[in-house]
């Protein structure tokens, strides 16, 4: 499979705001998820993390290390996280999925009447669920089993639930759908093969010297040669914080006073930027800027007349 030497790859940041209204953040996940399809068409690599993560160690070797993979993305339940998602050129399987996501995004956005011909106990006005996360795992289940489905984000938000309380929609436990759904989890995790990175960061920021140790991560094959990956811990993690973890999801602090109580908490909060460890922030970002800054004007080039296009 033909793909772009890392060394040549552009690495770029995307990192994710958080607008308050619904419908603004909504509009958004379209946007980030046909950038990032877009990028990785033009031959970039791009991170995109949301902002409400804390960095203490650079990624990207580790990253690039697991070069089986074209896209690596945080774990979660039922299966991924999209907050934080690694992606570079690789398969054409690969690629379709990028563009699944983003799809699937503005269909449900511009298009919500599609839902009455994809569930059958779908009510008006329909949830037509437009989150990013849960429609990226029906993605990546489409992807690793071969055949597309809707269960884990379109059908399940259909039924009865905190968000769609309509007393004439069944519940989801109580629904085939509902099994069915599980049943397509197992499948994919049996297809599930470990590998294993190295980490070259100390667990302890600060502390001259570095010490390789190695972890596993699942893989997925997707096409011949090319696989999806969820990142290890080491590499991207939910709470609770640990300092050995290079990219910390605070997505379990719901909100913002929450976010920040967390962040107070481990002593990583400073609004002036004086974290204690900021000198551990700073170089586990620097490399990546210095690489962003390299590579904007090539970046920005390409995009301009694609994105446009794309959006127009």
């Amino acid at each position: 499979m033909p793909r772009n030497s890392d060394l040549h790859t552009a690495q770029f940041l995307l990192f994710t705001p958080r607008p308050c209204p619904l419908h603004r953040r909504f509009k958004f996940y379209y946007i980030k998820k046909l950038y990032i399809a877009k990028a990785v068409r033009l031959g970039f690599g791009i991170l995109q993390v949301d902002t409400d993560t804390t960095w203490v160690h650079n990624p990207l070797p580790a990253l690039r290390a697991m070069h089986q993979s074209s896209i690596i993305v945080m774990k979660d339940l039922p299966f991924v996280n999209a907050g934080v998602i690694f992606a570079r050129p690789g398969s054409p399987e690969a690629q379709r999925l990028l563009d699944d996501v983003a799809w699937r995004v503005q269909l449900f956005q511009n298009h919500p009447e599609v839902i009455g011909r994809l569930v059958h106990y779908a009510r008006e006005p329909y949830y037509a669920n437009s989150d990013d996360q849960t429609l990226l795992s029906d993605c990546f289940l489409s992807a690793i089993l071969g055949e597309r489905t809707w269960l884990t984000s379109t059908a399940r938000f259909e039924a009865r639930n905190r968000y769609n309380n309509l007393k004439t929609l069944p519940e989801w436990p109580q629904l085939p759908e509902a099994v069915e759904q599980k049943k397509q989890v197992q499948m994919a995790w049996k297809k599930a093969r470990n590998r294993i990175v190295s980490i070259h960061w100390g667990s302890t920021p600060g502390r001259p010297g570095t010490r390789v140790t190695t972890t596993k991560y699942p893989s997925f094959a997707l096409g011949p040669n090319d696989s999806l990956a969820l990142a290890p811990r080491r590499i991207f993690a939910h709470l609770p914080y640990d300092p050995s973890n290079a990219v910390t999801h605070l997505t379990a602090a719901r909100g913002f006073q929450a976010k920040v109580r967390a962040l107070k908490r481990i002593d990583r909060w400073d609004p002036s930027e004086r974290v204690p460890n900021a000198s551990t922030t700073s170089s586990a970002l620097g490399g990546i800027l210095d690489s962003v800054r390299t590579t904007a004007g090539s970046f920005a080039a390409k995009m301009q007349s694609t994105v446009l296009e794309g959006l127009g």
